[in-house]
């Protein structure tokens, strides 16, 4: 078993995989430009995230790693459901649990059923260190 598939299988067991050190330098730097960018065009706004879609956010949405993973998943076709947030705020030590679901109702649809496999996914990209931040 490769380590893809074990975090795969881990996917199952525990509803989400981490994977550290993701994304290279190069890709970062292009988030970090893009985030600057628009904390720029909103800067006069009293909110801490900023939601947004840019044509420069593609080039992320379409990462082949990404891509790679989601294809060995869900093994057939999947939507991006056109939803993309950037956060910016420090880390606490108070956290919560969040999970989306098609139905929006806890205990109803399909994702509810144990027969049923979790169909819907939330990639996060923390671009902090977790060392530094005692975050996960």
């Amino acid at each position: 078993m490769n380590s893809l598939e074990k975090k795969i299988k881990e996917l199952h067991k525990n509803g989400l995989i981490k994977f550290e050190n993701f994304l290279n330098k190069e890709e970062i730097n292009s988030i970090i430009k893009i985030n600057e960018k628009k904390k720029e065009n909103f800067k006069n706004e009293s909110k801490n995230y900023i939601e947004w879609d840019d044509p420069d956010l593609w080039e992320l949405i379409c990462n082949q790693k990404i891509k790679s993973i989601l294809d060995k998943i869900f093994e057939t076709n999947y939507f991006y459901m056109h939803d993309s947030t950037v956060t910016e705020a420090n880390v606490g030590t108070s956290w919560s649990w969040h999970r989306d679901n098609p139905c929006r109702r806890t205990g109803e649809g399909p994702d509810w059923d144990p027969n049923e496999n979790y169909n819907v996914f939330t990639i996060i990209i923390y671009l902090s260190d977790s060392k530094e931040s005692n975050s996960s």
